[in-house]
């Protein structure tokens, strides 16, 4: 019997008989053997599982299922961005929890944001009103490109050192808070090996020359700071609507951006915008429109989200 036979048998045994805690085991346990020869498979039939799970859990093994949940969830959690936010804070309450009571809205962007980490995308860009929680978003992305991969070296940017200086203290608390967030069972085996808080730096597993991340303003020091051959993430360039009716201040922070910001990012590195978008010509904006209308981009791989 081939493996996919073998799992939709005991798949329709778990329809047929939702009780059957036995069976929902076997399946897990199935996944976890196959993904080192049939990574795709198991990972398919683990969120399969999960979805069952979710819709036989009112029943007298609640406690057993939702067990068994959390562990689908890790199982997931360092390859699918979406299972990672739910898995790491589980164990908070739900009134207390990002990403869970927003996930019907932020889906789109957390499947988007999945294609850019799967090389189905090149560049993205992310427009969300303010106050939504995009920065927290983009936080925990961090914490799970960094987790996955520590070798490559990450640079986020914003507008301001206030913001720079909140999200690198943001990332370093959710790393290292294991009461709150889940992120040491996610990746048991990286651990923080310098910090900088001058710098805003941060090393997983070993020091680098370029670390895991390096978080700088805009109008902070780039050069020789960090060469991205990871994420170049940009939020909030633009400070709020008095600065985009400034077209001074949108021409200076074009500059900044072609001059200093995107040199950094090497070939093959990410580049992730993301943003209240104030202004059309605010430096996502131009990016935009030369990747639309520039033939040197023409193979460029790109996808905008407007919410």
């Amino acid at each position: 019997m081939t493996k996919e036979k073998l799992i939709s048998k005991i798949f329709l045994k778990i329809k047929k008989d939702p009780e059957d805690l036995q069976a929902y085991e076997d399946i897990f346990s199935l996944c976890m053997g196959y993904e080192e020869e049939d990574f795709k498979l198991a990972h398919k039939a683990n969120k399969e599982l999960r979805e069952l799970i979710g819709a036989n859990i009112n029943t007298d093994n609640a406690t057993k299922l939702y067990k068994l949940y959390k562990r689908t969830l890790l199982f997931d959690a360092p390859y699918d961005f979406d299972s990672y936010l739910l898995y790491i804070e589980i164990n908070r309450k739900p009134e207390e929890r990002f990403y869970q009571p927003r996930r019907r809205i932020l889906k789109q962007i957390v499947d988007k944001l999945q294609a850019l980490v799967d090389d189905e995308l090149d560049e993205l860009f992310i427009s969300l009103p303010p106050r939504v929680g995009k920065t927290t978003l983009l936080l925990f992305f961090v914490t799970w490109i960094i987790g996955r991969n520590s070798e490559l070296s990450n640079l986020y940017s914003a507008y301001s050192d206030t913001i720079t200086k909140a999200f690198y203290n943001g990332v370093l608390e959710t790393i290292a808070d294991p009461a709150t967030y889940l992120w040491q069972d996610v990746f048991p085996k990286a651990k923080i090996v310098q910090t900088n808080s001058a710098d805003e730096t941060i090393n997983i597993d070993r020091k680098k020359r370029y670390p895991s991340l390096t978080c700088r303003s805009l109008y902070g020091t780039l050069n020789g700071a960090c060469d991205c051959n990871g994420f170049e993430i940009s939020d909030d360039l633009i400070g709020g609507i008095e600065e985009a009716m400034n077209k001074d201040r949108l021409v200076s922070a074009w500059s900044k951006v072609d001059n200093n910001l995107l040199p950094r990012a090497k070939e093959k590195a990410k580049i992730l915008w993301c943003g209240t978008r104030w202004s059309m010509i605010d430096p996502a904006g131009l990016r935009m429109e030369l990747l639309l209308n520039d033939e040197r981009f023409k193979d460029r791989r790109f996808a905008i989200i407007n919410v």
